[in-house]
């Protein structure tokens, strides 16, 4: 999931954004969820301090605020170092200032008309959908799709992942607060990272989410409540590491 954080300070500008923004997530299906839309800078930085996660954020450059567009970016580095910053102007000639301040944003769109606000959104969000939201990433999330949707979860909220019945080419995904089935096969998950062990050869399991080991009953407890079952072989691994 990426969440998208837009600070204008005209209400109508605003609007247009978020409508803007909305219609794209619909449109192509994303995993990508419009957690604050305001005229506040500070509102923004509270809510990126409760979510942690990367963000995509859009954000006006002359802000009639404490702080301006730039100062805001600023800030929330300090929190979101991986965020992609898009601001959002009506004077292109401000843009050379935010070299100045290294706040590495990802580009910049110029209030012209609807249409091309429309267009530049629309071909930023393309372009953090294809970054982040595209395939098994090792930037700390896995992404997948589910009937067409592309659905990000971050690894450290994975506690396993499990063969979905015998030879039917599909995964679940045991998370912190959701399960999803998606196709795939545990082998690719391994060569992608090494953040799972193989509890047996219908099981991965994130070793860092792992609460204890039944050894008699083979059954590992995960920090969320759930259970996996593990071989023997797998259950001495997971001995070792913890040890």
């Amino acid at each position: 999931m990426i969440n998208i954080f837009i600070c204008e300070d005209s209400a109508k500008e605003r609007e247009v954004i978020t409508t803007f923004v909305a219609d794209y997530i619909m449109i192509e299906n994303l995993d990508m969820k419009i957690v604050k839309s305001t005229g506040n800078p500070f509102e923004i930085l509270d809510s990126v301090k409760e979510k942690p996660n990367m963000g995509l954020y859009f954000l006006d450059v002359d802000l009639k605020a404490e702080m301006t567009g730039i100062d805001l970016a600023v800030k929330i580095r300090e929190y979101d170092p991986a965020g992609q910053i898009v601001f959002v102007t009506s004077h292109a000639e401000l843009m050379s200032m935010t070299f100045e301040y290294a706040v590495g944003a990802l580009g910049y769109v110029v209030k012209v008309n609807n249409d091309t606000m429309k267009r530049k959104i629309s071909e930023y969000m393309a372009v953090v959908a294809k970054r982040f939201l595209s395939g098994y990433h090792e930037d700390g999330q896995f992404t997948f799709q589910v009937d067409g949707k592309v659905i990000s979860e971050n690894y450290d909220d994975i506690m396993f992942f499990e063969i979905a019945g015998k030879r039917s080419g599909k995964v679940m995904m045991y998370g912190r607060r959701r399960q999803e089935e998606f196709r795939g096969n545990l082998s690719d998950i391994e060569a992608v990272t090494d953040k799972f062990l193989r509890g047996s050869r219908s099981v991965l399991i994130n070793v860092n989410n792992v609460k204890m080991l039944d050894a008699i009953g083979k059954v590992v407890h995960m920090s969320n409540g759930d259970m996996c079952e593990v071989s023997r072989s797998g259950m001495r691994e997971l001995k070792k590491i913890l040890e």
